[in-house]
């Protein structure tokens, strides 16, 4: 009886033993599992084609103010967006490029020709110019800070304009260094633009006289760029993908490059994710949150016409050339 008395303890001991490993390992996979993050990816959803070539977008709203080339300001109803429709255009004399932008009342557009179009949205279906000519040549895009508009012009580099009244913006400063640049950063003091042999930066601390601080020279020219945290993003045509790190604002350092289909003219970044539209080669969407290894998660080449993307909470608004405006949700694979 004792000898059955000790097999009946060892075999619950054994049963406890098993039942035992089967949860902790149970546990661990499930632990394991909730620790992979899942990766963003883009889901099409609608198409609008516009007249011309979709080459910029600003969404506010439920209206997308879209930069249609040589059909000017296009604006579509994206309140269902689904279904996007058309509302009205906004015309002006010139080509419109990559920059439009949506501040209180008025819609800024970046265009050729000594043009920088700005329109009373206060009724978006009934836009009126209210100023065009700001006095130089090609205004390819820009970005604001406070009252002051900073232009990135293809033909001769920076100009800034103090935009309190949109009716009548008033020249403040320029920087003419024989650069071609085609959009703009600013971080503190500094200004950085793209250009045809890699990044410019310059001193804005006196916006009546901004000055050269340095040239980080790259392979391929930069078309576009974004700063997030100590890096900035490069859009860097032949060379793809690139990442500088800016700890030293006026002396940044490579970290790394990564190529991609098609020459890419510009960047946006969301969460540790960063969206580079190339053209001919489409969008591709880069995992950043290790910045030494960034990691290609979508590439959606079948949009060659790519040339900017907009972020409006779980949406993605990219202008796609001839084939206009693309519209994609943002979920997780």
């Amino acid at each position: 009886m004792k000898i059955n008395h000790s097999k009946k303890i060892v075999k619950g001991i054994v049963l406890i033993l098993l039942v035992g490993g089967f949860f902790i390992s149970f546990n661990y996979s499930f632990t394991e599992a909730k620790q992979v993050d899942k990766e963003i990816i883009l889901t099409h959803i609608a198409n609008y084609d516009t007249y011309d070539y979709a080459m910029g977008v600003f969404v506010k709203d439920g209206i997308a103010y879209i930069a249609d080339q040589h059909q000017d300001l296009h604006i579509v109803n994206v309140s269902d967006p689904s279904n996007p429709t058309f509302l009205a255009q906004g015309n002006f004399v010139s080509s419109a490029r990559f920059g439009v932008f949506v501040r209180d009342n008025y819609c800024f557009v970046s265009g050729w020709n000594n043009r920088l179009p700005i329109f009373d949205i206060s009724d978006p279906s009934h836009p009126v110019l209210v100023y065009s000519l700001y006095g130089f040549n090609d205004a390819c895009d820009f970005v604001f800070r406070g009252d002051l508009i900073y232009i990135a012009d293809f033909i001769h580099g920076m100009y800034i304009y103090n935009i309190s009244d949109p009716t009548s913006p008033t020249f403040v400063g320029a920087y003419s260094g024989g650069y071609q640049t085609a959009d703009i950063v600013l971080r503190g003091n500094y200004a950085y633009l793209t250009s045809l042999v890699g990044v410019v930066i310059l001193d804005i601390s006196n916006p009546a006289n901004p000055s050269f601080v340095n040239l980080y020279s790259t392979p391929s020219r930069v078309d576009g760029l974004v700063i997030h945290g100590k890096y900035l993003y490069l859009a860097a045509g032949t060379q793809g993908f690139m990442i500088l790190d800016i700890t030293n604002p006026i002396a940044p350092t490579f970290v790394i490059s990564c190529s991609l289909s098609g020459f890419a003219t510009r960047v946006e970044l969301k969460n540790n994710y960063a969206f580079v539209c190339c053209s001919s080669g489409g969008l591709h969407i880069i995992n950043v949150k290790d910045v030494t290894n960034p990691i290609i998660i979508q590439q959606l080449t079948q949009y060659t016409g790519v040339s900017n993307i907009f972020f409006k909470g779980r949406l993605a608004y990219v202008t796609n050339g001839f084939n206009g405006l693309e519209i994609f949700r943002l979920s997780k694979k």
